[in-house]
């Protein structure tokens, strides 16, 4: 609000403030308890001085407490808001092909190309397990072969960077852990070596236990090499 307030002096000469109606979208996992007005964030006698306190109430949509139904607006926007609303549900993949059918008419757009491609982004971010195969259940009902093609060619590169990030956040947590138990001599250094070579991300979560129950540093590399 202060930045609006801040970009209209320096954008007009006019004394007065635009009024600016505060909204929040909330789509926690969690039921809502803040309370919505400006004025519980201070304490204090806040009743007695309240006219020397700013104040103001925002608006608060809790997308929980809507159906599908009744969610309503422009494509895009329906889209978005049933995203946000499921993101968190254990079968989200499954409900992914309706909400993206709404974007079928919008599909032979650039524009709704480019919908497509950050809404894959933002699914690969949030949601675990999201395979191809569902993201090409999705595009196969609601985009042509050729940019359905496109979006699959953005998933599989999406995934293999999700991997390859995995991969080097498991090693380098590993790597800390090693060092922090057993020092970095040239046997920790061996151990590291090797760590960098696996490419199985299984076996590196599995690792992080073997490195709390090791005694020693071969026994750890006979594990690892096991």
């Amino acid at each position: 609000m202060i930045k609006i307030w801040r970009l209209g002096f320096k954008q007009s000469k006019a004394l007065k403030l635009p009024i600016v109606i505060p909204l929040v979208l909330y789509h926690g996992t969690q039921k809502w308890t803040v309370d919505r007005r400006f004025s519980s964030l201070f304490e204090g006698p806040v009743d007695k001085l309240a006219g020397y306190t700013p104040d103001f109430e925002f608006i608060l949509y809790d997308l929980s407490q809507y159906t599908d139904d009744q969610i309503k607006g422009t494509i895009m926007a329906r889209v978005a808001m049933l995203l946000l609303k499921h993101i968190f549900e254990p079968d989200i993949a499954d409900l992914l092909p309706n909400i993206f059918m709404l974007l079928k008419d919008l599909s032979e757009q650039e524009t709704g190309l480019k919908y497509f491609e950050s809404l894959i982004r933002y699914l690969f971010s949030n949601v675990e397990g999201i395979t191809t195969e569902k993201i090409h259940a999705i595009v196969s009902n609601t985009l042509s072969e050729e940019k359905g093609g496109i979006i699959m060619t953005l998933a599989e590169k999406l995934i293999k960077e999700g991997h390859a990030q995995g991969l080097e956040l498991a090693r380098e947590g590993i790597e800390l852990a090693v060092n922090i138990k057993f020092g970095d001599g040239e046997d920790c250094k061996t151990i590291i070596t090797k760590i960098r070579t696996i490419q199985d991300i299984n076996l590196l979560r599995a690792l992080k236990g073997k490195i709390m129950s090791a005694k020693s540093v071969p026994e750890l590399i006979q594990s690892i090499d096991n």
